[in-house]
């Protein structure tokens, strides 16, 4: 790569990765916070739906917004919107502001990775795509982990993690100011909101995948911390279940990324989700050992997050530079759509069959995907000559 394209590829990281902290630090602080005071895990999950809604509302701006700013001020508005949200919700303790605060930095969660993914796959060289990608995911994952261990170490019901995550923006506009080439602005309908619906419907298979992550990954990162109290693990040790989750797919993604460059992106997806509809169960065998939960956890967590990563690295093959930020964000708008479904689906298990319903639920998702891998495949067979 050409130092320019590397300094871009640099930058892009490093904003999804501190927004990645930020975002890691957000699930265990507030929902221990509202833990506290006394929301069931259902209504957890329905308060999880604000950001989610804010997510499918923001996805769809993402392109036009790309085609009109460049790429590093619109990181930086986003990153400051983020700042703005972590500083107020310690000021604002009340469930109805954390509502509205969740939102707005859901939408700019959302801009932010669908404009940082486009950027890294319009840059990344084609034979090493997978490698690249998987390095993204661990680099971003492994931000998510350092994220859940700053809660685990400054604790949830003090100011110090407020402020923590509000660092976590400040460093990722430290990056904007590397500078190298910008994304492949959007052109023509693809710059339109609408373009996102058209995308779908071209790779509906492809598609499915982010839909079924933004389930699992929703759903995991919102209910693992009470999942691990109500198992038995110490108060303090349950945001480590965030840290196992992030570490898994910081460690495995770019083994996972390789293997798709040398299988192709849908072998390598079968792998994941055959190990997405699998491993949950051996994390109910673990109980409250927790060493074994977290080991569990660990390589549940890496795998299943590969249908994203290989996801994406099919999407970067299917579409065309100047598509590529409406493709990411119509795979975003998907995960969106899943995160509405997660939480939700994963809470209403959790509240009426206990911890064994939540952790079926996520390998019942990981089991529908799979099915349709399988049928795609089969009808791709059954339409050659």
């Amino acid at each position: 790569m050409t130092t320019p394209r590397a300094r871009s590829i640099i930058a892009a990281f490093g904003i999804a990765a501190s927004s990645g902290a930020a975002l890691g630090l957000s699930f265990p602080l507030l929902n221990l916070n509202l833990d506290d005071w006394g929301v069931s895990p259902a209504g957890i999950g329905a308060f999880t739906l604000a950001a989610s809604i804010s997510t499918l509302v923001a996805t769809p701006l993402a392109p036009p917004l790309m085609a009109r700013l460049p790429i590093r001020t619109l990181a930086a508005l986003g990153l400051a919107v983020i700042a703005t949200a972590f500083l107020s919700y310690h000021e604002t303790p009340n469930i109805t502001a954390w509502l509205g605060l969740r939102a707005a930095a859901g939408m700019a969660f959302a801009v932010l990775f669908v404009a940082a993914e486009a950027w890294i796959l319009g840059l990344a060289p084609e034979r090493q795509r997978g490698l690249v990608l998987g390095l993204y995911a661990s680099a971003f994952a492994g931000a998510m982990a350092l994220g859940g261990a700053a809660v685990a170490w400054l604790g949830h019901s003090g100011r110090d993690s407020f402020l923590a995550g509000a660092a976590c923006c400040a460093v990722g506009a430290l990056f904007t100011l590397l500078p190298g080439p910008g994304v492949t602005a959007p052109k023509g309908d693809a710059a339109h909101p609408d373009a996102l619906v058209r995308r779908i419907a071209a790779a509906p298979a492809l598609m499915l995948g982010p839909l079924v992550m933004g389930a699992i990954e929703t759903a995991k990162y919102n209910l693992l911390p009470i999942y691990a109290r109500d198992v038995g693990f110490a108060d303090a040790a349950a945001p480590l279940t965030i840290t196992a989750a992030g570490f898994g797919v910081l460690t495995l993604q770019p083994l996972i990324g390789a293997l798709a460059d040398r299988i192709g992106a849908q072998g390598a997806l079968v792998v994941c989700a055959s190990v997405g509809a699998t491993a949950p169960f051996a994390i109910v065998a673990a109980g409250p050992d927790q060493n074994a939960a977290l080991a569990m956890i660990f390589l549940y967590s890496g795998m299943v997050t590969g249908i994203y990563t290989t996801g994406l690295i099919w999407l970067g093959r299917t579409f065309a530079p100047d598509q590529l930020a409406a493709g990411n964000a119509a795979y975003a708008l998907s995960y969106g759509v899943g995160q509405l479904a997660g939480p939700a689906a994963a809470g209403l298990a959790y509240s009426a069959v206990g911890p064994l319903g939540f952790l079926a639920t996520l390998a019942a998702f990981s089991a529908v995907y799979l099915a349709v891998l399988g049928g795609a495949h089969a009808w791709r067979a059954r339409s050659k000559p």
